[in-house]
C-alpha cells in the first residue's frame, strides 16, 4: 500500500510532528530517525523545489556559463568505461564514519547532497597530496544562504552558491569568529547548527561568506547523460542529483535497491560499476547513491568487483540513473579549491580551461582517475591502508 501524499506543501516541522502523532511538543525532543525521514519524504514532503519562472533564466545562464564535462576534460571521454570506480574510498580513509552520521535533521537534503558530492573531489585531492585534509566540509553555512526560512531548495541553487560566481563557498568543521567578535561554532554537526542554518531569511553572515570564498568549486558541471555520469565519477567528482525517485530500504544481494515510491529529494552519487558483470546482471552500469539519512537501510551485499559501501549507501540501475538525470537538476561539483593547495594557481575562472588542458594538469587528473580505479581493486582485496 502506497502512503498518501499528504505532506505536499507542508513544512518539515509540521510533517515530522504529524508522523509523531500530531503533538508539536514532541518535535524538539530528538532529531528525526531514519525511519521518520523516510516516512516524511515518502508522504510527499518536498525537500527539493522546482524553479519558478523568474529564476529559469538565471539557471540557464548559470548552466551556460559552465563547460560540459568533455569541454573541460576532452580526454576523459570513455575514461570510466568497463571499470568499477569508488571515489568515496579516499573519504573513508580520512573519515571512516562518513555516511553513518551527520544525518539531516530537517528538509536540508539539497545541501547534504551538494556537500557530499563536493567531498569526493576534496578527499581525493587530499589523499594524493594536492591539498590539506582539514576535516568534514560544513553544510550549514550554505543552507543559511537561501534567503528564506522554510525548508526545501533546488540542486542548482547551492551549487551556484559555492560555484565560481556564487557569493559563498565551503567551510570545514571548526569555530569561526568575525573581527567584531561574532562567532559560529561548526565543530560538530547537530540539530542546533541545522536550526541555525534553517534561519535562512537572515542569510549567511557576510563575514562568514568572505571566509568561505577561499574554498570554492571552480566548476559546477551539469550532468545529463550516463556517459558523463560515469566519466565524472572516474575523475573523482561526486554528483548532486535532485529527482522524484524513491528507493527500497533493503538492497538485493549485490547492494542494489529497486525504485519504489517517490521522494522529492536530493542525493549524492559517489560510485559506479560499469563492468561486464554489471551489464550481464543488470543490463548496464550501476551507480551508487549516498543517502543523507544515516543508517536508514539494510545493505545485503555489494556488487561484484566493488568494495564495501558506506553506511546508508545503495546502488541503482542505469535505467533509474537515466530517469533521474532527465529531470535536469544534476551537477558534478568539480575542482573544490581546498586548503593549502600544492598544484593549482590562485582561483582564476578566466584561464581555467587553458589551465586544465595543459599537460601537467591533464596528467594529474589522468593519474588520479587511474588511482581511483586501483583503489577499488585494493579495497576489494582488503587493503587495510584504506581503513574500511
Amino acid at each position: 500500500m502506497v502512503a498518501a501524499k499528504d505532506f505536499v506543501g507542508v513544512s518539515f516541522d509540521n510533517a515530522l510532528s504529524s508522523v509523531r502523532g500530531g503533538h508539536p511538543s514532541n518535535l524538539f525532543y530528538t532529531g528525526p530517525t531514519p525511519a521518520e525521514l523516510r516516512t516524511v519524504y515518502s508522504r510527499g514532503f518536498q525537500g527539493i523545489t522546482r524553479p519558478v519562472p523568474e529564476t529559469r533564466t538565471l539557471i540557464q545562464d548559470f548552466k551556460g556559463s559552465m563547460p560540459s564535462l568533455y569541454e573541460a576534460f576532452p580526454w576523459a571521454k570513455g575514461m570510466g568505461k568497463g571499470k568499477a570506480l569508488a571515489p568515496y574510498l579516499s573519504l573513508l580513509h580520512f573519515d571512516s564514519n562518513w555516511g553513518g552520521d551527520e544525518a539531516q535533521t530537517r528538509g536540508s537534503c539539497t545541501v547534504h547532497s551538494n556537500t557530499n558530492a563536493a567531498m569526493m573531489d576534496y578527499a581525493n585531492d587530499a589523499f594524493w597530496g594536492e591539498t590539506q585534509w582539514m576535516g568534514r566540509l560544513v553544510k550549514e553555512n550554505v543552507y543559511r544562504s537561501r534567503g528564506y526560512s522554510g525548508d526545501g531548495w533546488s540542486c542548482y541553487a547551492p551549487a551556484l552558491y559555492v560555484g565560481p560566481t556564487g557569493k559563498g563557498g565551503f567551510l570545514y568543521r571548526k569555530s569561526y569568529e568575525s573581527p567584531s567578535g561574532d562567532s559560529v561554532d561548526f565543530t560538530e554537526f547537530s540539530r542546533a547548527t541545522e536550526d541555525w542554518a534553517g534561519r535562512g531569511r537572515n542569510g549567511c553572515p557576510g563575514w562568514l561568506e568572505e571566509i568561505s570564498r577561499d574554498n570554492k568549486a571552480k566548476w559546477i558541471i551539469p550532468i545529463t547523460t550516463l556517459e558523463e555520469y560515469r566519466d565524472a565519477l572516474a575523475l573523482g567528482f561526486g554528483i548532486s542529483v535532485c529527482s522524484g525517485y524513491g528507493f527500497s530500504s533493503s538492497t538485493d544481494e549485490f547492494g542494489l535497491a529497486r525504485a519504489r515510491g517517490s521522494w522529492s529529494h536530493a542525493m549524492a552519487h559517489v560510485a559506479v560499476n560499469d563492468t561486464a558483470w554489471a551489464h550481464s546482471k543488470y543490463g548496464g552500469m550501476i551507480g551508487m547513491i549516498q543517502q543523507s539519512w544515516g543508517e536508514w537501510n539494510t545493505i545485503n551485499g555489494k556488487p561484484e568487483g566493488s568494495p564495501k559501501m558506506p553506511i546508508g549507501g545503495f546502488y541503482v540501475s542505469s535505467k533509474n540513473i537515466g530517469g533521474m538525470l532527465r529531470e535536469d537538476d544534476s551537477f558534478a561539483v568539480c575542482s573544490v579549491y581546498g586548503y593549502d593547495r600544492v598544484g593549482f594557481e590562485a582561483f582564476d575562472t578566466v584561464n581555467l580551461l587553458t589551465h586544465l588542458r595543459n599537460s601537467t594538469t591533464q596528467d594529474y587528473y589522468k593519474d588520479r582517475a587511474d588511482s581511483i580505479a586501483t583503489m577499488a581493486e585494493r579495497a576489494l582485496s582488503g587493503d587495510e591502508f584504506l581503513a574500511i
